[in-house]
């Protein structure tokens, strides 16, 4: 049996390291790639949302500014700073300044 040879991939999120045999197609190392980074991706999610729920109970209710209740309030309805910003640059120049006078 041949021997296994080390493979470090780097990608902009992160840098995986897997042994593959001698004999690996390109296609084959590319899937294994993919399917390192999505396990990779899943466990970053697991991380965070674990985090969030940790840091939710940790928060102390009585210290919220208004800036925080509005935060909550906007992420409650879907809004994010973005998603504003993609509205605004929608339509013609007329339009833009509308949904700008608006908000």
């Amino acid at each position: 049996m041949p021997k296994p040879i080390n493979v470090r991939v780097t990608t902009m999120d992160a840098e995986l390291e897997f042994a593959i045999q001698p004999n690996t197609t390109g296609k084959q190392l590319f899937d294994q790639a993919f399917a390192a980074q999505e396990d990779l991706e899943k466990t970053k999610e697991e991380l965070k949302t674990a985090l969030s729920s940790e840091l939710a109970q940790a928060r102390d209710e009585t210290k919220k500014t208004q800036n925080d209740v509005l935060h909550a309030e906007n992420v409650k309805a879907g809004r994010d700073k973005y998603k504003t910003l993609r509205q605004i640059r929608q339509g013609n120049t007329k339009q833009r300044i509308d949904e700008f006078e608006a908000m």
